[in-house]
């Protein structure tokens, strides 16, 4: 992955989504805003800095670890998952108010066996 010619003009801001993180980057973004992030910050560091650095197969792979979290935690579970997966990495997600739910039972093992994957446990 190159950056575009002229990227500056396509998008000079952040991104808002994990998964449109590294290709925004290549068009000039400069950086993200990720719920994903509080899971994954340095991950999500080393692919910027990867980014910037031209270094894009590194920052690629980093990125499609990532992507596996974004879709098993944050887009199957919703804020519910990612302070499940907080708790489940040592921190503080604690229970959502309502009306979001918190997940519990199966959907805790299978957060947990996400973030196994991506390797953030």
């Amino acid at each position: 992955m190159k950056r575009a010619e002229g990227a500056r003009e396509v998008l000079d801001g952040p991104v808002g989504a994990a998964s449109a993180l590294l290709p925004s980057l290549a068009i000039g973004a400069s950086g993200g805003v990720l719920a994903l992030g509080l899971i994954a910050p340095r991950e999500f560091c080393d692919v910027y800095a990867l980014a910037r650095g031209g270094r894009w197969d590194e920052a690629r792979e980093i990125a499609a670890r990532m992507m596996t979290a974004d879709r098993g935690v944050a887009g199957r579970y919703g804020i519910g998952g990612l302070k499940a997966a907080l708790d489940l990495q040592g921190f503080f997600g604690g229970p959502c108010r309502l009306p979001l739910g918190t997940p519990d039972g199966d959907a805790i093992e299978d957060i947990k066996e996400v973030l196994a994957t991506a390797g953030l446990l």
